[in-house]
Formats: structure tokens, C-alpha cells, sequence
């Protein structure tokens, strides 16, 4: 953000000045689908480290973003005077829902945190977890669109340390903690509105690490990662 300030007052001082003839205003209106393809290579390169890392990966993920970089590119590369010819409106719209199809179906194989964890998938609705029967176990859980709440504070919860993978794009991620359950948490939000125990953060790009005391000689504890795309995410401690 400052870069970007920093950025709109020179190009205002020189075009004042008469030393460049177009305002950032103009630069905007006729390169902003650059916002498209940046946001595409940004997903682009979360999907590459975290697959890199070993965390939670779905192809969807890559094949979504490949196709928002495609569409960003439909944009803007006629501004550059470069002439797409066949790849017309008409055939980049259909070829983009062919790719999330496939995606959809490669991604149900998927790639999870680790061989023992149960994994889950769903696309729209909701997901919800709770109740004093509820044994937790390491998970994985991809979820498109909706809203995912797990309530660990009547549950069953093994002395080890529970891996919990959420991922998403748009929606809600609500999780209730009991208090004197140690936590380690690795969450990021793309944009939004992120509460995590006692961390707050909102707008684009965000993410929270952080580690409550005890955790490492702690038996008992919940490894916990939300890497969300659109939405709230909030975890809080119940108790």
C-alpha cells in the first residue's frame, strides 16, 4: 500500500510537471484485468509452496487458478495490441468451465496432510461438527462455497496432537476450542475477516501464525491450519 501511494504521487508530479502524459487514474481504467492475472499467479504460488511443504494441496486449486490467470490474460492483452483471433469471448468462457470441470474431478484423488488423516470434500452447503460423541481425528477438509463450524469443546479429543486441515474459497469457518486446550495455528485469508483466539486481522492477504504456552510439552494439543480464500474465519475458546 505505501509502494502504491508512493507510485500514484510521482506519476501525479511528473504528469503535472509535463513530464508523462497519462494520469494513474488512466493507467488504471486501461490495465486493471493486471489485477486479475496478479491475483491468479498469487494463488498460483500458494498452491506451488504449499504442495512443496507437503500441507494440504487440490488440484482444483491449480486449475482454478490457471484459469483466473487465463481470463486476466483475455483481458489484457488486447491492451498491449496483441490480437487473440480464435480465442474469441465465445471459446475462452467455455474452455475456463471445461478446466474447473476436469479439476473438480482430478481433485477428488487429492493430495492430504498425511496418509492417516480422513479427508473430506464438498462444494456448497454447510459442514458441521460438534456434540460429546464427536471423537476428533486428524482431518482434512476441502470446502468450495458455505460454511464449515466444528465444536471441539464436547468432543472426544485423543492425548496427541490433532492435525486439522481447512481449506476453502467463499464462505464462513467458525471453530470453538475448549479453553485449556494448547493451540498451534497457521492461517491465512485472502480477503476478509480473520478472529484467531486473540489475534485480529481484515482487508487482503492476511495471515496469522502463532503459538499458545505449552503447546510444545503438551501431550494434549490441536495443530490447527485455515488457509481460506473469501469470508470470516474464527477461532475462539469456549469454557
Amino acid at each position: 500500500f505505501p509502494v502504491i501511494l508512493i507510485f500514484i504521487g510521482v506519476n501525479y508530479l511528473l504528469y503535472n510537471m509535463g513530464v508523462v502524459s497519462i494520469t494513474p487514474w488512466e493507467v488504471f481504467v486501461t490495465y486493471w484485468p493486471l489485477i486479475i492475472v496478479y491475483l491468479g499467479l498469487k494463488m498460483l504460488v500458494s498452491y506451488g509452496t504449499r504442495r512443496k511443504s507437503g500441507r494440504f494441496v487440490s488440484n482444483s486449486e491449480l486449475l482454478l487458478s490457471l484459469s483466473v490467470i487465463i481470463l486476466g490474460s483475455y483481458l489484457i492483452l488486447p491492451r498491449f495490441g496483441y490480437d487473440l483471433g480464435l480465442f474469441s469471448w465465445s471459446v475462452m468462457w467455455p474452455t475456463v468451465l471445461i478446466l474447473l470441470g476436469i479439476s473438480e474431478l482430478i481433485s477428488r484423488k487429492g493430495i492430504f496432510f498425511s496418509s492417516s488423516s480422513k479427508s473430506h470434500r464438498s462444494f456448497i452447503g454447510e459442514v458441521h461438527h460438534g456434540g460429546e460423541s464427536w471423537f476428533v481425528e486428524d482431518m482434512d477438509l476441502w470446502h468450495s462455497i458455505g460454511e464449515v463450524h466444528l465444536d471441539l469443546t464436547k468432543a472426544i479429543i485423543p492425548n496427541k496432537e490433532v492435525r486439522l486441515n481447512i481449506n476453502g474459497l467463499v464462505g464462513e469457518v467458525v471453530l470453538y476450542v475448549p479453553s485449556d486446550l494448547p493451540v498451534k495455528a497457521e492461517c491465512s485469508l485472502s480477503i476478509g475477516d480473520m478472529n484467531i483466539l486473540d489475534q485480529h486481522q481484515d482487508g487482503l492477504g492476511r495471515s496469522i501464525l502463532l503459538e499458545t504456552p505449552g503447546y510444545t510439552d503438551a501431550q494434549r494439543k490441536l495443530n490447527l491450519r485455515i488457509h481460506w480464500k473469501v469470508g470470516d474465519v474464527r477461532v475462539r475458546r469456549i469454557g
